[in-house]
């Protein structure tokens, strides 16, 4: 391949890359996989993490590739799945008073289990989670 070829097509990749999100997406922070995967399973998490190590790795895929948050200037009443329809998966649930997107644990409800493009607001904010699995 020449020089051409490749930077037409790394060129390509990125717009397809930049396409795909809002620019005003919020990316849930990585960081925290250890933090979600401990709320969410409590006292087992030792036990789990042990016999499938390989859960945090498609947990950090998931925040990287499959959900993202965006801020609204208004609330988006027309977004009429909440996310209080979910079922709390885990021991804790967030203060809907006080939602801060850095901490938002979106394993908490089960949303990695969900299987088609789906918009969620989260009730009495401004923000919507939206989920995109893999095809």
């Amino acid at each position: 391949m020449n020089l051409k070829t490749i930077l037409f097509l790394l060129t390509l990749f990125l717009s397809a890359v930049c396409i795909s999100q809002p620019k005003n997406a919020i990316m849930i922070d990585q960081s925290n996989v250890m933090s979600f995967f401990s709320e969410q399973y409590g006292d087992e998490t030792k036990e789990i993490y042990e016999s499938q190590p390989e859960i945090i790795d498609q947990m950090k895929k998931f925040l990287d590739s499959n959900i993202y948050l965006i801020q609204n200037r208004k609330k988006p009443e027309h977004i009429t799945t909440k996310l209080s329809s979910f079922t709390v998966v885990s021991k804790d649930s967030y203060q809907r008073d006080h939602f801060n997107p850095r901490k938002f644990n979106p394993f908490k409800y089960g949303l990695d289990k969900i299987k088609e493009k789906t918009i969620i607001h989260i009730d009495n904010t401004n923000y919507v989670v939206i989920i995109e699995p893999n095809k």
